[in-house]
Formats: C-alpha cells, sequence, structure tokens
C-alpha cells in the first residue's frame, strides 16, 4: 500500500513541549552544541491568519508572538529557510519533535547554499495539540565544522505566518513584510538574520 504523505507527516501538534519559555517574544533555546545553541525569537505577521490571503499584506510588520490557545489540531507548512545575509550558513536542517522528550523523528526540510545542491521543498504536515513539541534546527557554517543547535518549542499558536529568527536583537517594527512567503523579512539595508518561516492554520 503506497504511503500517504499527508498523512505519514500527520503527528498530533502544538503542545508546550517541556521547558517552553515565552516572554517578550523569545521562545527559548536550549540544547547545546560545540559553537554554543542556537537562541530563538518567534515573530508573527500582524493581521496574518495563515492562509493564501497573507501574501497579499505586503508592508505589514512584524510582531514578537505570543502565547495563545491556538487551535487542537492544525496544519504547519513550512514554507522555507531563508539565510542571513552577512555571514549565513552553508547548510541548514529543521526536523520535527514531539513529545516530552522531544527526539527528532522525521527530517523535514534542508537548505544548502551551493547552488549545485537542491533545497527542500515547502511541506506541510497536520499537528495535534499534545505530541508534536516544534522544531530542531542545525546550521553548519562550513564543510566539516559541527552544527550549532537550537530547539524550537512550540506553543499552541493561533493562526498566522510565522517567522522563528535566530540570534537576533529584536525591536518593535524591525522587519516588514515583502510579500513573499520565499524572502519574507524586510530588514534596514535589506539585512536579515537567519530564520525559519511557516505557518499555522486551522486542520480541515
Amino acid at each position: 500500500m503506497p504511503i500517504n504523505r499527508r498523512r505519514f507527516l500527520t503527528t498530533p501538534l502544538l503542545a508546550l513541549g517541556a521547558g517552553a519559555c515565552l516572554g517578550a517574544g523569545v521562545i527559548a533555546h536550549a540544547k547545546t552544541s560545540a559553537n554554543g545553541p542556537l537562541r530563538f525569537t518567534l515573530l508573527r505577521l500582524q493581521g496574518s491568519d495563515g492562509s493564501a490571503a497573507d501574501a497579499q499584506r505586503r508592508g505589514r510588520v512584524w510582531e514578537s508572538a505570543e502565547r495563545e490557545n491556538g487551535p487542537a489540531l492544525a496544519r504547519i507548512t513550512v514554507h522555507g529557510f531563508v539565510p542571513a545575509s552577512v555571514f549565513g550558513p552553508s547548510a541548514a536542517l529543521v526536523q520535527n519533535l514531539f513529545g516530552d522528550a522531544g527526539e527528532p523523528v522525521h527530517d523535514l526540510y534542508r537548505y544548502f547554499a551551493a547552488p549545485h545542491l537542491a533545497n527542500s521543498r515547502a511541506v506541510g504536515f497536520d499537528a495535534v495539540a499534545g505530541a508534536f513539541a516544534g522544531f530542531r534546527v542545525s546550521l553548519t557554517q562550513a564543510e566539516g565544522e559541527p552544527a550549532q543547535v537550537g530547539e524550537f518549542r512550540m506553543p499552541r499558536l493561533r493562526p498566522g505566518l510565522y517567522a522563528l529568527v535566530a540570534d537576533d536583537v529584536m525591536l518593535p517594527g524591525k522587519y516588514t513584510f515583502t510579500g513573499e512567503l520565499a524572502r519574507p523579512l524586510a530588514g534596514v539595508f535589506g539585512i536579515v538574520p537567519n530564520h525559519l518561516v511557516f505557518s499555522v492554520a486551522e486542520s480541515v
């Protein structure tokens, strides 16, 4: 029997993983690596709802995301990883985390700076409260170097378009929306940090 990709990736969502911390928009970070752990800030596009209509919200401001009682069954779509404008990684790996232990069980998205290597396409999956714990992000600066790793424990988020920003100081109104899901952050002088772009919508 052929595997249904949608159902294969369907595993429960949006639970507060153990050790989650949300304050001033910063949703904590975790495991150490040779270069120290990545630290994350979660941004939400003002007025977004996780639908295709979000692409029409060009110029809107990205705000710090707040903890909210999002849907128990949600559709999460990872649109892509955007490297930092300066000193971006040569490769990035995004994995799903499940359960309290937060063990990665699925490689979700891969990014490569090298033009001859293909990046992953956008991928969506259903997630149910109580099982899906978040994402593990691994960034490699150069071949042969150890990866810098961080684990984002995801709370139950309301529908919207999100940018999970790594190692950047957040200021109100620092970024606006470009209107492109593939490269959604517009910053001063065109400078943006490493970030993962994903949307949350109610699953139907």
